[in-house]
């Protein structure tokens, strides 16, 4: 009830995430030190059998707003208290066989390290929050520094950092690892990620010669090297000049010199860090996240001594830029419609790796003899399975198609607007025909199960073709118009009133003007033109959809949605970010 071995799988809700991490990593054939975890049972054991919980849940209710100095004075009193309480016997009694067994394998003594139920989770590190001692021999010992390791649940600095984190503290989320301390020719810590950059295919290793309690955060001088994230193969490798080493023995941890033949030596030959940075890509693989790993080489053989996400990498952008590129910001792409797409062989795709919809689904619809971007405002680019994105370059990115300028788009507008406008025609056909397919096999359906057939015909259909046919190169002739006009009128004509050529034209927009204006004229129900002309426009919909959802105008209103790409009046209150709201100004047109 009160130790979990690491032999086997342990719930962190018990043992805490270090401790945890560490038994997933025995389980799938990593060497972790020989140890167990006293669990949290029995810190809430010794809380009640001390009479400390009240002080403790009294403690724990101090506001933010308590002054620093008053919190940590109660903190100090309240750790003396735990420091001089006894230990239950019934936990002894449960942990004595284990520990002394221990104590009898571990010739450098035990390391006693605090493993918090939230701490090392994907969210919250707790690094350098909780405590961890070594070298410690002895029963009595070993005691007192899992009472100091209970203490870290309450300081205040754990306490700040769980508020930061949305977490709340509680009085027994504190189990406490117990593991034999190995005798370290070196150690360290690899990052499966550049924590500087974020680069995921970089591993950057930190290494000292003996043990690593000092690297990293007392500044120990150590050295640094560069992996392949896949092969682990040196691609950087830094040597510091380490003039001292932790070493642990018998009498507990020693710093040492080292000596002069030693200290400009890396601590890890290549081939050693060539094999950790493999065994690195088996534990970010087993926890599929980016992993700050603490190492020790003793013996011919690397041991983990704990393993933990990443939580605070930087955003990355994998790919080298222009000098123009770089200016933009890029951000990574979390469109959820992106995420629904079926690839060419008709399998689901992960987020991650959706690139056939907007890809090489617009690849496909390309002009053979350019790249022409996409027009909807933005560049998108996958690397590496990842989506990025830039907003508002779309001149800029336009442009990029036809580098001779407005000429050079006209010529080229000439010569191929005739052959897309048959594409875009025969595409037309085909939409009508998919239309009247759906609309048959809904009438002789009876039942759900007889639609999926065709509804997965159809999602194939839509996401293979007509999203190309939305998104497709025929769509840029829309935008190519627009620019050469612009560019006609600053060359030859720049005082001409070119927006007035485009009055009364057939377009989709007169169209939808048209449409709206003959909507308005329509309405004949007083509680509907009442709701135009009192509430502000936004509310209008909403409030016809509760209070007057069978009116003759609601019906006429979701045919110009569908007609319009506008949103459905059944999909209101629902999530859909790739539909269109009816915008102010077509209901002000039917206001109007």
């Amino acid at each position: 009830m009160y130790f979990e071995s690491l032999s086997t799988i342990v719930d962190s809700m018990r043992v805490g995430g270090k401790a945890a991490h560490l038994s997933t990593l025995r389980a799938n054939g990593i060497t972790v030190p020989e140890g167990f975890a006293m669990t949290c049972e029995g810190l809430a054991l010794f809380l009640r059998e001390s009479s400390l919980m009240p002080a403790i849940e009294e403690y724990l209710s101090l506001t933010a707003g308590t002054p620093r100095a008053e919190r940590q004075q109660r903190y100090t009193q309240l750790c003396e208290r735990v420091m001089a309480a006894p230990i239950p016997q019934a936990l002894r009694d449960e942990i004595a066989p284990e520990l002394q067994a221990l104590l009898q394998n571990a010739p450098c003594g035990l390391a006693v390290r605090s493993s918090g139920v939230q701490e090392d989770s994907a969210l919250a590190s707790f690094a350098g929050v909780y405590v961890s001692f070594l070298g410690i021999a002895g029963e009595d010992a070993c005691w007192q520094a899992v009472r100091q390791c209970w203490c870290a649940c309450w300081s205040p600095l754990a306490i700040d950092y769980m508020q930061r984190m949305g977490l709340t503290p509680q009085p027994a989320q504190m189990a406490v690892l117990v593991q034999a301390v190995l005798p370290a020719e070196s150690a360290g810590v690899l990052f499966t990620a550049d924590a500087k950059t974020g680069d995921p295919w970089r591993f950057v290793l930190h290494a000292v010669f003996g043990l690593a309690r000092d690297l990293l955060g007392a500044g120990a001088a150590g050295d640094t090297t560069v992996l392949a994230w896949d092969s682990g193969e040196v691609l950087e490798q830094h040597t510091a000049e380490k003039l001292t080493e932790l070493l642990a023995g018998p009498s507990g941890l020693t710093s040492q010199p080292v000596a002069p033949s030693r200290q400009s030596l890396p601590a890890l030959s290549p081939a050693h860090a060539q094999q950790l940075g493999q065994l690195a890509l088996r534990i970010d693989q087993l926890f599929d996240a980016r992993m700050d790993i603490e190492w020790v080489f003793a013996g011919g053989q690397f041991t983990i001594v704990q393993a933990r996400p990443l939580t605070a990498l930087p955003e990355f952008f994998p790919v080298a830029l222009s000098e123009e590129e770089a200016s933009w910001s890029w951000t990574r792409e979390t469109d959820p419609w992106q995420f629904n797409s079926m690839d060419a062989d008709h399998r689901l795709v992960a987020p991650l790796f959706q690139d056939y919809w907007d890809s090489e689904g617009w690849q496909g619809a390309q002009p053979i003899d350019r790249t022409i971007g996409m027009p909807v405002g933005k560049i998108e680019r996958d690397f590496h399975g990842h989506r990025y994105q830039v907003e508002c370059v779309f001149q800029r990115h336009f442009w990029h198609a036809f580098p001779g300028g407005g000429d050079e788009m006209i010529a080229w507008f000439e010569e191929n607007e005739a052959s897309y406008r048959e594409k875009w025609e025969a595409n037309k056909l085909l939409l009508h025909a998919t239309a009247r397919e759906i609309q048959q096999t809904l009438a002789r359906t009876r039942t759900a199960k007889e639609l999926i057939p065709t509804t997965l015909q159809m999602l194939q259909r839509s996401h293979e073709e007509f999203n190309r046919q939305a998104y497709g190169a025929s769509q840029f002739f829309g935008w190519m118009t627009g620019s050469m006009q612009h560019h006609l009128q600053s060359r030859y004509a720049s005082d001409f009133p070119f927006d007035d050529l485009h009055l009364g034209l057939d377009t989709f927009t007169y169209r939808r003007a048209v449409a709206a204006q003959q909507l308005a004229r329509d309405i004949h129900e007083a509680p509907v033109r009442a709701a135009f002309t009192d509430l502000p426009i936004d509310q209008v919909i909403p409030h016809l959809l509760e209070q007057q959802h069978s009116c003759h105008f609601l019906a006429e209103y979701s045919d110009f949605c569908r007609q319009f790409g506008y949103k459905p009046l059944n999909w209101y209150g629902r999530p859909k970010p790739w539909t269109f709201e009816a915008p102010a100004d077509i209901l002000g047109i039917i206001r109007g």
